[in-house]
């Protein structure tokens, strides 16, 4: 068994604050259709409450509402003077796929607004348009690609968050593409994505000289990833795994810092199954990150990775996601930060139409090159109660604790939300 991760609904800046999804699980596109195989309650197919959308020629359109109303307890996410709100978020979205016995495409566009009642300099529009697809070429061979453009928001629990009296906001284009091909007991693959980050200009004073804002931040990254996977019996298989990925900034840093990288990553990993029980992929390798700048280190080490499933019972899944990873800073003197992160979350099936999801996440950021350290906790739980094919009422609650060292940031906070699903 092989995992695939479908594409995230669009570019994070800090993927460690990213919340469980209480949608039903969507086939990957650029996998072949194929029988079902280790279902879990998001995985499980519900007919009778799945929305039929508007068949258009080949194609067939699903057109979908989102209205949120919500209340968060620390809006900047800082440690004193907090400041709370209520807010609202109206997400219009529509969905166009392909309804072919072979190949695949899919088409879609989603919108955001968010409004808060008292805090109005926060209010945001965000967007994201995509298209992605599959080819099958042959009996087994597939290449598949997908291109979006967005507007997004950098959360303010962000570690890169300027805490300026406006979010900030930025735009990412992104292309990808890949192909993979089984022959005997092996199976091989290719990746590749590029993005284009431009971020807009924000208003913020006091910051240490050094720090990038606004468009000090543009950039341009790219990732190129092999994989190579052999099947030893059903159910078990081990690959190797090589990646290389580059980052170019526009323009050096204000302190004339030149934050250019490249680095490379190779591990190798095992495929489980065992039976519906049990499954999922891991890896351990090793991992390294040069810099251009003579004034930063290049960094390396261990590296590993892990997403595994266990059915507890046919109503209960256990999901164990591990994984670390070098990303990108704004702080002056850093050439980045190290992040750890483990997710353990449980999803469970009360009643057919009515599903829980509750998670814990550990985060730790270490910083090269300056004193500061990072470790967030954030505890969540989702309900998502399915009346029918056109109604969905949702809850969820969100605790984030964060403690640092050093230069590190700390505070504590807490959003509950409320959704109202129309779909058709």
């Amino acid at each position: 068994m092989v995992v695939w991760l479908a594409p995230v609904a669009a570019v994070e800046l800090a993927p460690e604050l990213r919340l469980p999804g209480l949608d039903q699980a969507q086939p990957d596109i650029r996998r072949r259709p194929e029988p079902p195989r280790n279902i879990t309650p998001r995985t499980r197919a519900r007919p009778e409450l799945a929305p039929l959308g508007a068949r258009i020629g080949a194609f067939l359109l699903f057109p979908r509402v989102d209205l949120k109303l919500g209340y968060n307890d620390n809006l900047y996410a800082v440690d004193e003077r907090t400041t709370s709100d209520l807010y609202s978020v109206l997400s219009p979205r529509v969905d166009l796929r392909s309804n072919w016995s072979r190949h695949a495409l899919r088409l879609g566009a989603n919108l955001a607004s968010g409004r808060y009642r008292d805090v109005s300099r926060e209010d945001y529009d965000n967007w994201r348009g995509f298209v992605e697809g599959r080819l099958d070429l042959g009996r087994a061979s597939t290449v598949f690609g997908n291109a979006a453009i967005s507007r997004q928001q950098e959360d303010r629990a962000s570690p890169d968050s300027t805490l300026g009296t406006e979010p900030t906001t930025y735009r990412v284009m992104e292309a990808g593409a890949g192909w993979s091909h089984p022959f005997g007991r092996f199976e091989a693959r290719l990746d590749g994505t590029l993005r284009d980050y431009r971020f807009d200009e924000i208003n913020v004073a006091g910051l240490p000289a050094g720090t990038l804002v606004g468009e000090d931040r543009n950039r341009q990254a790219a990732r190129g990833e092999a994989r190579l996977r052999y099947s030893m019996w059903p159910g078990y298989g081990v690959f190797l795994r090589g990646a290389y990925s580059t980052l170019d900034y526009d323009a050096p840093a204000p302190n004339g810092i030149n934050r250019d990288s490249d680095g490379y990553e190779a591990g190798l990993g095992l495929d489980l199954e065992l039976t519906d029980l049990i499954f999922g992929s891991a890896f351990v390798g090793y991992y390294r990150q040069r810099y251009d700048a003579s004034g930063f280190d290049d960094t390396g080490g261990l590296g590993f990775g892990a997403d595994l499933s266990w059915n507890v019972t046919s109503l209960s899944t256990l999901h164990l996601e591990a994984q670390r990873s070098v990303q990108e800073s704004i702080q002056p003197g850093a050439s980045g930060y190290l992040s750890t992160d483990v997710d353990l979350e449980l999803e469970h099936e009360l009643l057919r139409n009515l599903l829980l999801v509750a998670s814990t996440r550990y985060t730790r950021r270490r910083y090269d090159g300056i004193d500061r350290q990072e470790t967030l906790w954030q505890y969540t739980f989702g309900a998502n109660y399915l009346a029918n094919r056109h109604l969905q009422l949702r809850l969820q609650v969100v605790h984030r604790q964060q403690d640092g060292t050093g230069d590190g940031r700390a505070f504590s906070q807490t959003f509950v939300e409320q959704s109202i699903v129309l779909q058709h």
